[in-house]
C-alpha cells in the first residue's frame, strides 16, 4: 500500500519518523520518497514505521520550506506491506501470560519481557483494549500500551508475584513514562548489555539523546561533566585553581572549592546553577550586592545562596564577590 505522510521528529532526537496508518513489515521492504528522491530508512520503530537519518530529515525540512515558499506542498510517500498481528491476547494481556517470563532462564527473561511489551504496543495500535498491570511493584503496563513508573500500595504479600492487577492494590499513581530496553540493547555509556536485573532494580533510563543507558552510568557521567563545567566556572574567577571536592548532601551533589577567600560550592539544578558561599567565606552583604538581580537569593545560618541562569551568570556573580 502507498500512504502520504509528513515527517515528524523522532522522540527528542534529530532523526525523523513517518507515522503510518497500519503496522508495517520492514522485512518485506519499505520505500520512502521525498520529492523525487528515494530515501533509505536507517531503522524502524516498534510498529515497523520508518526512521530516517538526521541528514535526510534536515533535507526534508529544507525542501518543504522551499516548496511552501513557492506556493506548493511536499508530502513524502511511503510504500509498504502491512503487518498483521495475530498473537493471542492471553500471551500479553493476562497476569498468567506476563508471569511466564519467570519460567525462562535469567539470561532470557529480558528478551521475553520485551516481546510482551512490544505485543502490547502493537495491540493498542490496532485498537485492541488492554488491561493495566503493575510489574515488579514499580512499572505500570498501561492500557495505552505504554510503560510508566508508578507508586502503588499492594494488598497483602506480593513476594512470590512479579505482576499485580489493579484489583490487588489500594493506591496507584502514574509518574513518568519509561522505555525498558531489550536484551540486544547496550548502554550508550559503558557498552554493556542490559539484563533483567537492571530492570528489576530500576537501573535503566535514557539520556538527553534518547539513548538507553544504565541509571548509575548516567549518574557518574553527569557528575563528571558537571564537575568539569563547575571547575571551568571557578577557574575563570580564581586563577590559582583552588582545590576541590564533591560533597553529597541529602541527595544533592555539590562541587565545593577551597578558594583564598573561603569555601564556595556549585550545584546544577534543572534550570539554574546554585552558588553557595559557606560561613568561612569572607563576609559580604548578599542582598545589597545583588539587589538588581531578579533571581532566588537565600541567607542561611551558615551559608549564602544565589541562583544563576547558566555558566555566564555564575561567573558574573562569583566575580562580583571576588572583587570586593
Amino acid at each position: 500500500m502507498v500512504e502520504l505522510h509528513s515527517i515528524k521528529k523522532f522522540r527528542g532526537t534529530n532523526l525523523g519518523i513517518l507515522r503510518l496508518n497500519h503496522l508495517a513489515d520492514p522485512v518485506k521492504g519499505i520505500k520512502v520518497k521525498i520529492g523525487e528522491e528515494d530515501v533509505l530508512p536507517i531503522s524502524y520503530d516498534t510498529y515497523g514505521h520508518p526512521i530516517i537519518s538526521e541528514a535526510n530529515f534536515t533535507y526534508y525540512q529544507a525542501l518543504k520550506a522551499i516548496r511552501e515558499r513557492q506556493g506548493e506542498s511536499l508530502v513524502p510517500e511511503v510504500e509498504y506491506e502491512q503487518q498483521y498481528f495475530s498473537i493471542k491476547r492471553d500471551v500479553f494481556d493476562s497476569k498468567a501470560g506476563i508471569e511466564k517470563i519467570k519460567s525462562f532462564e535469567e539470561d532470557q527473561q529480558l528478551s521475553e519481557l520485551k516481546k510482551i511489551l512490544i505485543y502490547r504496543k502493537k495491540a493498542h495500535f490496532i485498537g485492541k483494549e488492554l488491561n493495566t498491570f503493575i510489574l515488579y511493584g514499580k512499572y505500570a503496563l498501561c492500557s495505552d500500551g505504554h510503560i510508566y513508573m508508578c507508586t502503588c500500595t499492594p494488598i497483602g504479600n506480593i513476594e512470590d508475584s512479579i505482576v499485580m492487577e489493579l484489583s490487588e492494590v489500594t493506591a496507584f499513581e502514574l509518574l513518568h513514562e519509561v522505555h525498558i530496553p531489550g536484551a540486544k540493547d547496550r548502554c550508550a555509556i559503558c557498552g554493556k548489555p542490559f539484563t533483567i536485573n537492571d530492570v528489576k532494580s530500576f537501573n535503566t533510563t535514557e539520556n538527553d539523546k534518547s539513548e538507553k543507558v544504565h541509571e548509575d552510568c548516567l549518574r557518574k557521567c553527569t557528575e563528571a561533566v558537571n564537575y568539569q563545567i563547575a571547575s571551568r566556572i571557578i577557574d575563570t574567577v580564581y586563577m590559582e585553581y583552588p582545590s576541590s571536592e564533591i560533597v553529597y548532601d541529602d541527595g544533592k551533589v555539590w562541587y565545593k572549592y577551597h578558594t583564598r577567600q573561603g569555601d564556595v560550592a556549585l550545584r546544577f539544578k534543572s534550570k539554574v546553577i546554585e552558588i553557595k558561599w559557606f560561613g568561612n567565606f569572607r563576609p559580604f552583604n548578599l542582598e545589597a550586592l545583588f539587589k538588581d538581580e531578579d533571581v532566588t537569593k537565600k541567607r542561611l545560618e551558615d551559608a549564602k545562596i544565589i541562583h544563576a541562569w547558566g555558566p555566564a551568570d555564575a561567573i558574573k556573580y562569583l566575580k562580583k564577590v571576588e572583587r570586593l
